[in-house]
């Protein structure tokens, strides 16, 4: 029988560098330079279980333009990101938590910011 899926390796939390969790995806968000895992927030609140030492704080604020599926993303003011990632300016004073340089691999969804995101206040 087919041995069963390995659990996430322990100290894995949600928002960390690709590759993913189950749950999650990998997008990279337009105009922000950089490549993140995101959790689907549709039907569920964003997980809150985010990597050691991060400040930013988990919204469900990305939108896949194609399919009308919404994902979470670690917003930031200033800084605050995990480690490797920055804090990308997306609008105004908000931006995203994005991990820069990496080629984001041929599956990863292209989202951009919920149509109705930009309300929102940290």
């Amino acid at each position: 029988p087919p041995s069963p899926p390995a659990p996430p390796a322990p100290g894995k939390s949600h928002y960390e560098e690709p590759p993913c969790q189950a749950d999650e995806v990998e997008a990279e968000v337009q105009g922000a330079g950089g490549k993140l895992c995101a959790p689907r927030c549709d039907s569920a609140a964003c997980p809150t279980d985010v990597p050691a030492g991060t400040k930013a704080k988990p919204m469900c604020i990305l939108q896949d333009s194609s399919s009308g599926s919404k994902y979470c993303a670690l917003t930031c003011l200033i800084g605050g990101c995990p480690s490797g990632a920055k804090c990308a300016r997306m609008s105004g004073l908000l931006g995203i938590c994005v991990y820069p340089d990496q080629e984001a691999s041929a599956g990863a969804l292209k989202l951009g910011l919920a149509q109705d995101s930009t309300e929102i206040t940290i």
